[in-house]
C-alpha cells in the first residue's frame, strides 16, 4: 500500500471517529487529535509563516497501536488548525510504527522530518525482537511528505533507540537520540551531518549514573541564558521525595557542552512539571529566539475515562522557557497565550456571584468578553477579561464560590502568607453536583504548592507537591482550566503542574476555601475562556 493511500485510509477512519465523538472532556483550547489516541508531541518548528505541531497519533481507536504523525499548524501559538495525517508506516523498517522525533529546515529551504522507525518481529512486549532506526522525510509545504529512509540504523540491531532531536550547531548538524545500554542504563547519543543525509555516530554524551533509570526517550539538548539543558524523559525512576513520583519521568539537567565532548551536569535531576500528567516534553526557537517547549499530558498507567468518548491524550499550553539564575528553568505560558486572555473586551455579566468579605462592603466585580478563535476549529469561544477584588479576607475553615460555573477558564490568584494563618488556602475547581472537585492551593505545613485529586470522582487520584519561595510572603499562582484537565503556574514560571481532571455533568463551580486559618488574598482575576 503506497503512502497516499495509507494516509486516506487512516483520514477516512479519523472523520468517522470524530463524527461520533463526546466532548464532555474534550478541550477547548488545549491541542488535540480530532479524535483517537495521541501521546508525545513531535516535529516542532515554525515554516513558512505557521507554527506546526505534530504528534504520536493512532487514527483507528482511542488505545495506543501503530503510530502515525498527527498534525496541527497557527499563524500565533493560539489557534490550531487540524491539517491532514502527517505520516503513517509504510516501510519493512516502521511497519508497527512512526515514532517520535523532531523537524528542522534545511540549507535548501525544506522541511525536514526526522523519526524513529519500529518494527518488532513477534509482538511489542518482547524487547530482543524490536527494532528502532532512525529515519528521515522531507516536506515543501509541511503537509505532503517524500520519505528518506533509513538515516541512522544504529551501530548494531536494538530495540531501544529512538527518538531523535535534531537542531543546526554552527555549521553542523546534530542529532542526539535516546538508548539504552546493555546494563540496562538509560543514555544519551550523538550523531553529526553535513546534510542531513549522512550522520556518523559521536557517542554516548551522557549516561545516567545508576541502572535505576533503564531508559532515556525523547532527549532534547538547547541552550537557555547561556547555559545547556538536557531535557529528557526517564524510565524507571524511583520516587525521592516530591521527585520521580510518575509511572516514568519528564525532567532535565542544566550544565556544560560543546562538540566532541560530553555532557557534564552541573545541577540535580529536577522536573519539567511537577504534576501526575506530563510527559515527553519537546522543545523548539520561535523565530524571535524564545524557547517554547509542548509536553504530552498522559494518562500513563491508569485508565483514562475519555477513551470511552473517542478519544485520548491532548497537549500542555505552550511554555515559554527561560534560565534563572539559580540554573532553574523558569516555566510561564506563552506570550500570545497571555496575550490573547487578557486583550480585548466590552463590559457582560458579572463572573464573581457570591459576595466576597473585603472589609470594604460587599464588592462587585466587573468581567468582560473578547472574541477568540477556538483552537480546534474556526469557530469563537468567549474569553472573560480580569476581575479583581482586593483583598479578600477567608474566615478560619470556610469557603466560598467565586463562580457558580466556570468549565474554562483562567484563574489568577495572589496569597499573603504574612497575614495567612491557615494550613492550607487554595480553589476547588471542576466542582459539580456529584462531589468531584479537584483542589489547587498552598500547603503552609509543607511550604508546598499541592494539586489533591482525593475528592475527584473519575481517573487516578492522589496529590502532587511543589516545594516552592515564599521569601517575598507571596504565593501567585495561575490555574488554567479545560473541559478535562487543570494546568498550574506557580509563581511567575517557578513550576508547572499538569492534571488530567474528569468532573461530571452540569454546572463545574470555582469554590476559594481556607482551612484551619486565615486566608488573604491579594489580587484575584478570572477569564472565562469558553
Amino acid at each position: 500500500m503506497t503512502h497516499e493511500t495509507k494516509l486516506a485510509k487512516a483520514e477516512k477512519a479519523i472523520l468517522n471517529r470524530a463524527a461520533t465523538l463526546r466532548d464532555r472532556w474534550y478541550p477547548a483550547y488545549h491541542i488535540a487529535a480530532r479524535a483517537g489516541w495521541i501521546n508525545d508531541p513531535n516535529g516542532l518548528c515554525f515554516y513558512k509563516g505557521r507554527y506546526h505541531a505534530y504528534f504520536q497519533h493512532h487514527p483507528y481507536s482511542s488505545e495506543w497501536g501503530p503510530m502515525h504523525w498527527g498534525h496541527v499548524s497557527s499563524e500565533d501559538l493560539v489557534t490550531w488548525r487540524h491539517e491532514p495525517i502527517a505520516l503513517a508506516p509504510t516501510l519493512e523498517e516502521e511497519c508497527n510504527g512512526c515514532w517520535s522525533g523532531s523537524a528542522v529546515v534545511g540549507d535548501d529551504g525544506r522541511l525536514y522530518f526526522f523519526y524513529t522507525g519500529h518494527r518488532h518481529a513477534i509482538d511489542f512486549d518482547h524487547p530482543e525482537t524490536r527494532r528502532e532506526v532512525q529515519c528521515a522525510a522531507v516536506s515543501d509545504d509541511g503537509v505532503h511528505w517524500e520519505k528518506l529512509g533509513v538515516v541512522v540504523p544504529g551501530d548494531k540491531p536494538r530495540g531501544n533507540f529512538r527518538d531523535p532531536k535534531v537542531w543546526r550547531q554552527g555549521n553542523v548538524w546534530c542529532m542526539v537520540v535516546g538508548q539504552q545500554s546493555s546494563e540496562p542504563r538509560g543514555q544519551v547519543a550523538l550523531y553529526t551531518s553535513r546534510d542531513l543525509r549522512t550522520w556518523q555516530c559521536e557517542g554516548v554524551i551522557y549516561e545516567w549514573p545508576t541502572s535505576e533509570v533503564r531508559m532515556i526517550e525523547c532527549p532534547d539538548l538547547f541552550c537557555l541564558g547561556g547555559r545547556w539543558v538536557l531535557c529528557f524523559s526517564a524510565m524507571g525512576m524511583r520516587p525521592k521525595g516530591y521527585v520521580g513520583r510518575n509511572y516514568n519521568n519528564a525532567g532535565y539537567l542544566v550544565g556544560d557542552w560543546s562538540l566532541g565532548k560530553p555532557f557534564v551536569p552541573t545541577t540535580d535531576f529536577t522536573p519539567c512539571d511537577w504534576g501526575h500528567n506530563f510527559y515527553a516534553p519537546q522543545s523548539f526557537e520561535t523565530p524571535d529566539g524564545r524557547r517554547i517547549q509542548f509536553g504530552w499530558m498522559s494518562p500513563f498507567q491508569f485508565e483514562a475515562p475519555e477513551k470511552a468518548d473517542g478519544w485520548c491524550g491532548q497537549f500542555t499550553l505552550p511554555r515559554e522557557l527561560t534560565l534563572g539564575d539559580d540554573d532553574r528553568v523558569r516555566v510561564r505560558p506563552a506570550k500570545e497565550v497571555m496575550e490573547w486572555t487578557r486583550s480585548h473586551g466590552s463590559t457582560s455579566a458579572q463572573m464573581l456571584e457570591t459576595s466576597l468579605n473585603s472589609g470594604a462592603g460587599s464588592p462587585t466585580i466587573p468581567s468582560s468578553d473578547v472574541r477568540a478563535a477556538s483552537p480546534h476549529s474556526s469557530n469563537a469561544v468567549t474569553c472573560s477579561c480580569p476581575a479583581f477584588v482586593c483583598p479578600i479576607a477567608l474566615a478560619p475553615n470556610t469557603e466560598h464560590t467565586l463562580a457558580s460555573d466556570l468549565t474554562c477558564g483562567l484563574i489568577e490568584l495572589v496569597f499573603d502568607l504574612i497575614t495567612s494563618d491557615a494550613e492550607r488556602m487554595g480553589v476547588e475547581v471542576h466542582h459539580t453536583s456529584d462531589g468531584n472537585r479537584l483542589f489547587v492551593g498552598y500547603d503552609a505545613q509543607t511550604g508546598c504548592v499541592v494539586v489533591d485529586r482525593r475528592n475527584t470522582i473519575r481517573g487516578n487520584r492522589g496529590y502532587r507537591a511543589v516545594p516552592v519561595n515564599t521569601r517575598d510572603g507571596r504565593i501567585r499562582l495561575q490555574v488554567w482550566l479545560d473541559r478535562g484537565c487543570v494546568e498550574v503556574y506557580v509563581n511567575d514560571g517557578e513550576a508547572a503542574m499538569s492534571e488530567l481532571s474528569y468532573p461530571g455533568d452540569g454546572p463545574r463551580s470555582v469554590v476559594l476555601t481556607s482551612e484551619s486559618g486565615t486566608t488573604h488574598v491579594c489580587e484575584l482575576a478570572m477569564h472565562r475562556l469558553a
